[in-house]
């Protein structure tokens, strides 16, 4: 037998804002990937629990959890495991992430380790923690220190890792959230962006923690919202040619960039300003034409020794425009980017089927509709399960 995993990653904060009109939407179309693949594990990593404006909004949570738990899609899957971030009046250790597990009744054996006894539990039944997670010892959470985003008064961004073993198969399931661009006009001076360098130096530090830690090394999925944007200079290098720029200060900063044509029509190519990318030809951003800009996304390529990545065949998943009735739109405020990723370790080849009937499916949720200003990405795949692998460390204890 080899199970099927689905991992997903799903930035909410438009969700949460706007419940009553997206809810039902986006819940339908997870549901419809879910009876697609029939996994028999499912991951759901998520940033932006209660949204931008979580203060208001995180009443909202109870209610997504109530209609996973209670989805016909999602009956036979008679183990759960919740760990929802909530509590934001702990500033120094909020990171509104949550990670969320599904366990088909088919499986025979899952367990998720306990970091502070340093066993495995074994799952039954439905755990959901929500708010303050300080007690829950089956997962390690962290917010990024202040040094990696010194222009900020604070962040939520951080990580929040676990531990699974499946039919006996070990692997670590890392959700992150890293930084995002503030500025356009900031990110385009320079390759890479001040930006890029600091979500670099985040990452690396996670997978420092990993690689540092005491524990027995696994093979590691760490899929969220990475935040990656495409290599700014270089793209509006590209775009602009020629173009003459035009500068607009406020307060001897400048908030504008306009570039125009050097022709006689002295016609404007790119608008360009702290929170807005309005290029003049709006078409070259369509989301059913945009995988040249891969060329622009290369980011992740400082973790080529260490990490790597399904061949991606879908459009950037961010920013999409938030109307029901665009969802297939970018919105006009950045640049698109591939910020939802699922990366793996190089080690995860040892447990992934090779078996050509059963290739992994990388691709996102929704497509057409819409989910928010990002779009869920999903990996599916199917574990590959040794003949005879030893269970003797398997732990005796009930539950999580």
């Amino acid at each position: 037998m080899e199970p099927g995993v689905l991992l997903i990653t799903a930035n909410l904060g438009t969700l949460f804002e706007k419940t009553d009109d997206l809810l039902e939407l986006w819940m339908s179309k997870l549901y419809e990937t879910i009876e697609q693949f029939h996994p028999a594990f499912i991951a759901i990593h998520c940033q932006e629990v209660g949204g931008k404006q979580f203060r208001t909004c995180m009443h909202q949570v109870t209610r997504f959890v109530s209609h996973l738990v209670s989805s016909p899609s999602l009956a036979e899957y008679d183990r759960a495991a919740f760990f929802m971030d909530e509590d934001y009046s702990l500033e120094t250790q909020f990171t509104a992430l949550g990670n969320i597990y599904f366990v088909h009744k088919s499986v025979t054996n899952v367990q998720c380790f306990d970091f502070t006894e340093c066993k495995y539990r074994t799952l039954t039944g439905r755990n959901i923690h929500q708010g303050n997670l300080m007690n829950v010892t089956t997962h390690v959470k962290e917010r990024f220190p202040p040094k990696y985003f010194p222009e900020c008064k604070w962040s939520r961004k951080g990580f929040l890792r676990t531990r699974w073993r499946v039919e006996n198969v070990t692997f670590d399931l890392i959700n992150v959230h890293l930084f995002h661009d503030p500025s356009n006009i900031q990110a385009m001076e320079k390759t890479p962006s001040l930006f890029s360098n600091r979500r670099r130096q985040a990452l690396e530090a996670v997978l420092e923690k990993c690689a540092k830690d005491k524990l027995e090394k696994a093979p590691l999925f760490i899929f969220g919202d990475f935040n990656f944007r495409l290599d700014a200079h270089k793209l509006i290098n590209t775009l602009v040619g020629k173009a003459k720029p035009e500068f607009i200060k406020t307060d001897g900063a400048i908030t504008k960039v306009v570039y125009t044509e050097n022709s006689g029509e002295n016609r404007v190519i790119l608008n360009l300003e702290t929170k807005k990318f309005e290029p003049t030809d709006e078409g070259r951003f369509s989301c059913d034409d945009a995988l040249w800009l891969l060329k622009y996304d290369t980011e992740v390529d400082s973790f080529r020794k260490q990490l790597y990545e399904y061949q991606r065949l879908f459009p950037p998943s961010y920013p999409y425009r938030e109307e029901v009735q665009n969802g297939n739109k970018y919105m006009r405020t950045r640049p698109p980017a591939w910020c939802d990723r699922v990366l793996l370790s190089n080690s995860t080849t040892s447990i992934i089927s090779e078996d050509p009937l059963k290739p992994p499916t990388y691709n996102v949720i929704g497509k057409d509709a819409c989910m928010g200003d990002h779009k869920p990405v999903f990996l599916h795949f199917h574990l590959r399960v040794p003949p005879h692998q030893n269970s003797h460390q398997a732990s005796s204890h009930s539950s999580v």
